[in-house]
């Protein structure tokens, strides 16, 4: 509410536009968040100096030890020029971030984000599996029930960012669950548990 006018009538700032006939992303805002959002060096720097301005004229605090500069692309040394500052301090540049719970490294790596989505997703399937020892004979819809409420959305969690397409370390967790149902070895036929 009190960030909610930020940008709104300010013509100078620029974003990126990710298809032809789109409006600008210059800016997104979850909680109490702000991610800045530009296509230049000078681009950035002009919006850190807005969000300043804006910040002392509504008398609002930027925790700068939080604060962090991301430059997507394909890797490599950063120019010269590609420094940014916030209120005259100078702003870190790191190589990943998690934001909302993914993720995100400078090359944009869908496979860093599943990749780290299995691991937790694994973790609370151990958790899961664990506390099932207890109910010896549990049946195949129940224990399935319990995947798909409890571990499921971990996996899926922000997969709108990676698509449609087959992600094999996501894909394992499933095939783990299923082996472990099923008490057969690890290094069992995948083809042969998936097709009960």
């Amino acid at each position: 509410m009190f960030i909610d006018e930020l940008y709104t009538c300010d013509c100078d700032v620029r974003g990126i536009q990710l298809l032809p006939n789109l409006t600008e992303i210059y800016l997104l805002m979850f909680e109490d968040d702000i991610a800045l959002i530009a296509d230049t060096v000078v681009g950035l720097q002009r919006q850190l100096k807005g969000l300043n301005d804006y910040c002392q004229r509504s008398k609002l605090v930027v925790n700068i030890r939080k604060t962090k500069i991301m430059v997507f692309g394909r890797g490599g040394a950063l120019a010269r020029s590609e420094k940014w500052t916030f209120n005259h301090c100078k702003i870190e540049v790191i190589n990943g971030f998690t934001y909302i719970g993914l993720l995100f490294t400078n090359i944009l790596s869908m496979y860093q984000i599943t990749d780290a989505l299995s691991d937790k997703a694994k973790k609370a399937l151990n958790c899961l599996l664990h506390s099932l020892h207890q109910f010896p004979c549990l049946s195949y819809s129940t224990f399935f029930k319990l995947i798909d409420s409890k571990i499921a959305p971990i996996m899926l969690y922000g997969s709108e960012l990676w698509g449609l397409k087959n992600v094999a370390c996501i894909e394992n967790v499933h095939i783990y669950a299923c082996k472990r149902f099923l008490n057969v070895h690890t290094m069992s036929c995948n083809d042969a548990i998936l097709d009960d």
